[in-house]
């Protein structure tokens, strides 16, 4: 969660949380996968609807290969 974050900001924290954990020799190998949303103040979002956004970009990022960052659709009205 980051609260007060635009999409763009969050995608920046996203590649930095991926990069750290893919090239840090402190680390042990690993692969991170990473679901982004973005909560629609205005549409009535709920945040059972942005968990729900965020575990289906998620899923997304492991089946396209793993070590990525994918964003979620914005809700539709």
């Amino acid at each position: 969660m980051l609260p007060d974050t635009d999409r763009q900001a969050a995608w920046l924290v996203a590649t930095r949380i991926l990069k750290s954990t893919t090239v840090n020799p402190a680390l042990p190998r690993c692969q991170v996968s990473i679901g982004l949303a973005a909560f629609d103040h205005g549409g009535g979002d709920t945040l059972g609807d942005l968990m729900a956004r965020a575990d289906a970009a998620l899923y997304r990022a492991k089946q396209l290969g793993r070590n990525r960052v994918e964003e979620a659709p914005a809700p539709v009205a």
